[in-house]
């Protein structure tokens, strides 16, 4: 085994199906380890997940159960038991394609690189026309292009590399605040166009549809904010474009909810601005023209 997959899961009915081919997907590559985190909701789930795991090599399975709340401190529990030297990280409500990690992987090591970051399939679960493939924009640098689609499970990680790395107690962008704090490592990064993982939007059931976890924004805000406080000029444009990102969904997920917390972040974000104007604006306008990265099809 040379690779480990992470997966938190909870409540998995509304998604049994694909988070099955997930667990069989996994099970048919030797070199792959399952580690699963069960925050533990509903006796259902527990169920359903001892049923879908009985079959899986008990040599590759690592089975922890806990009542986290958040995604964030589930993965963190999980890191703690890595014992391969690569990991990714997977939702149980996803795809991936194994194949192509071991295929991405192999390169990886072969480069001596301590990241690989592929392609990623976004999937809509209402409109089929709205799937897209999305690969690395060579015009952006790596920073933008995982700021401006921070999509971490795209993402093969060396594990002695990431060691200490820890995301926050959130239910929400608690993955970008994971991601940029590894950015600031300064990462070898080897980039594939491989398509590794299928991220599917539209479902009721997502965290990113409710507005209660949207609260969760506020500490992830802070920590961009605080980001221009430390020694990472080359990582202050990926900064604004995850403020920015992340303003515009606050506001329009939240309304009027929102403005207490933006009005009180206002005298910060202009003192950002007036301090780094160029990388202010130069970040607004990728945000403008390139949105999530480089689309090259339809699915």
């Amino acid at each position: 085994m040379i690779l480990t997959c992470i997966v938190p899961v909870t409540k998995v009915e509304p998604y049994l199906v694909r988070f099955s081919n997930l667990v069989s997907e996994i099970a048919k590559f030797d070199e792959i380890a399952l580690i699963l985190v069960h925050d533990i909701q509903d006796d259902y789930s527990s169920l359903m997940l001892d049923q879908l795991l009985k079959d899986f090599p008990k040599e590759r399975l690592t089975f922890l159960v806990g009542t986290f709340g958040n995604p964030g401190d589930a993965r963190n529990f999980a890191l703690e038991r890595v014992s391969t030297p690569w990991l990714f990280f997977a939702d149980g409500d996803d795809l991936i394609y194994p194949d192509k990690y071991l295929k991405v992987l192999a390169e990886t090591i072969s480069l001596g690189c301590d990241l690989a970051v592929s392609g990623i399939r976004v999937s809509s679960l209402k409109d089929q026309d709205a799937s897209r493939d999305h690969v690395i924009n060579p015009r952006l640098s790596i920073q933008e292009n995982l700021a401006l689609l921070p999509a971490f499970t795209r993402i093969i990680y060396r594990s002695d590399f990431i060691e200490g790395v820890r995301f926050p107690s959130s239910a929400m962008a608690e993955d970008q605040c994971f991601l940029f704090s590894i950015l600031e490592r300064k990462p070898k990064v080897w980039v594939s166009n491989e398509i590794v993982y299928e991220y599917f939007i539209g479902n009721p059931s997502q965290l990113s549809n409710s507005s209660a976890p949207m609260l969760d924004l506020r500490e992830s805000l802070l920590f961009f904010v605080h980001s221009f406080s430390r020694d990472n000029e080359k990582l202050f444009g990926a900064s604004f474009i995850f403020l920015i990102r992340q303003i515009y969904t606050f506001a329009s997920r939240l309304k009027f909810r929102a403005l207490p917390f933006l009005i009180a972040l206002a005298p910060k974000l202009l003192k950002l601005i007036l301090l780094h104007p160029i990388h202010f604006s130069f970040s607004l306008s990728k945000v403008f023209f390139f949105r999530k990265g480089l689309v090259y099809g339809k699915r």
